[in-house]
């Protein structure tokens, strides 16, 4: 049987990306990546459909979206989906969704802050402010030494997404 778990989105970063730490000092960097549907109701009327998305990144990739992504700019991930469900603190069971990114893009930058970008290009692979231009990187390009469930335990609570 196959089974597969991939997402592909492209959206814009609704915080500033902070580069965190676990108690096995693997970075992590967690951001809000807002998506856009524009359609058509039956009566004509247009309508736009915002999605705010949880992604995680993790490792050498949480370091360089920690230095170079800016709130509101583009970016482009290919990544896997992880649901967890926990107990909060009012006893209820409560479900988290994210995205665990493997691979980024950058796209255009919010107000100028192009120029950045630009100015650290020959330190970056993925830079790009069209995505039509230039291919997505394979997966491969950015791997895990070690995938992020590997290191995963219950009592590990630095790990998890609250």
């Amino acid at each position: 049987m196959i089974s597969v778990n991939e997402v592909e989105l492209i959206g814009n970063v609704g915080n500033s990306p902070v580069l965190e730490k676990t108690k096995n000092q693997k970075s992590v960097v967690k951001i809000r990546l807002a998506t856009t549907d524009n359609f058509k109701k039956a009566n004509g009327e247009k309508v736009q459909d915002t999605q705010w998305h949880n992604v995680t990144f993790y490792d050498k990739i949480a370091e360089v979206v920690a230095e170079y992504v800016k709130k509101g700019q583009q970016i482009r991930i290919k990544g896997k989906i992880r649901n967890s469900i926990f107990d909060g603190k009012d006893g209820q069971k409560k479900y988290y969704s994210e995205v665990i990114a493997l691979n980024m893009q950058m796209g255009s930058t919010p107000n100028n802050q192009n120029n950045d970008v630009q100015q650290n290009d020959n330190k970056q692979k993925n830079v790009n402010s069209n995505f039509q231009q230039k291919e997505m990187p394979k997966i491969e390009e950015i791997k895990f030494t070690k995938t992020p469930d590997s290191e995963m335990t219950a009592d590990s609570e630095d790990d998890l997404p609250f």
